[in-house]
């Protein structure tokens, strides 16, 4: 999906792009392999003058290695970690809690 980030960033910036939303390449695989060294990332987006304040990770990843994307997020400067079916378990764990 995102093959070649620099020439991305180059492009998005071009166009007066200057806040993006990352995946996170632990939990969402090779599509996102090319964001796996956040100081290369950091450094691409400081280059076009661009920031990634958000990134989206799996539950499944959060689960297993938090810690790992954790410090991905940090180093990118992401200081908010979304996860899309976090607030699918979370209703189903309040429907059952107010039984």
């Amino acid at each position: 999906m995102l093959k070649d980030f620099a020439a991305f960033a180059k492009m998005i910036s071009g166009i007066g792009v200057t806040r993006l939303e990352l995946c996170s390449p632990i939990g969402y695989g090779a599509e996102f392999a090319s964001l796996a060294d956040a100081k290369e990332v950091r450094r691409i987006l400081e280059d076009h003058g661009l920031k990634a304040e958000s990134s989206h990770f799996t539950r499944g990843e959060l689960r297993k290695s938090q810690p790992k994307s954790i410090e991905w997020a940090k180093e990118i400067g992401i200081t908010q970690m979304i996860t899309a079916s976090l607030a699918m378990a979370m209703a189903g764990a309040t429907r059952r809690s107010t039984k």
